[in-house]
């Protein structure tokens, strides 16, 4: 499995875009789905402080079935 490393550093995890902008930025999707998006909220600050690696690429949970 190919494998993508992750530097240490700092993010801002999450959104405090209102539902309503969000409506006009894509008015294509169901009103609950955006609504769904409350577990984004608050916009919060993430540290990683040691870099590591995490995989490229999607794996079915079946393959994890063996730890």
């Amino acid at each position: 499995m190919p494998m993508q490393p992750i530097p240490a550093g700092e993010f801002v995890m999450g959104s405090e875009e209102p539902i309503a902008s969000l409506q006009k930025a894509y008015p294509l999707a169901e009103r609950y789905r955006l609504e769904n998006l409350f577990d984004e909220a608050p916009a919060h600050r993430v540290r990683i402080t040691r870099p590591f690696y995490m995989g490229a690429t999607k794996a079915p949970w079946a393959s994890s079935a063996s730890f």
